[in-house]
């Protein structure tokens, strides 16, 4: 994304899709139109799932709730975060670009640490989205953001599979 005459930021992946346990190897490529004083360039890997329910205003016992009103019908729209890592790839410093190479490993065991058990209440929200026959798929990212203080961050998001 450009931040403002900032320039850009680029994730180049060596591949789209991973396997658990695979290593997930990249460089962040920064572009910047003149010099920018930033906290930190990091990198995230996360998964996210996004249920759609129906919406929740109206009345209930708490178990079962029944919409009336404007919401009558309508679904909400909820995005759980199930996974996430985060690491820096360079400190704070003023940033003029360059390339920044990067390795994360996919944990062996990812889908059963994004379990849905694990994520309270918006995870029980995400399950009843799945028993009411919404296959509730998780999406995995790889991020960079430099964290410009005081200013808009210049980040780049890229969608990757895990399976």
């Amino acid at each position: 994304m450009f931040g403002f005459g900032k320039g850009k930021i680029e994730v180049v992946l060596d591949k789209m899709t991973y396997k658990p346990g695979e290593t997930i190897k990249g460089k962040v490529v920064l572009k910047l139109n003149k010099p920018v004083k930033a906290k930190r360039l990091k990198l995230l890997f996360y998964g996210e799932k996004t249920s759609r329910a129906p919406a929740t205003r109206g009345f209930g016992t708490g178990r079962v709730s029944v919409s009336v009103g404007p919401s009558a019908g309508r679904y909400e729209t909820r995005t759980v975060r199930i996974y996430s890592f985060e690491t820096d790839l360079d400190g704070e410093k003023e940033y003029t670009g360059g390339e920044y190479e990067f390795e994360v490993a996919i944990p062996s065991d990812i889908m059963t640490k994004a379990d849905l058990d694990k994520m309270g209440f918006l995870g029980n929200l995400a399950k009843f989205a799945e028993a009411m026959g919404t296959k509730v798929v998780p999406r995995w990212y790889v991020e960079a953001v430099l964290d410009v203080p005081f200013g808009i961050d210049v980040s780049k998001k890229v969608q990757i599979s895990v399976a």
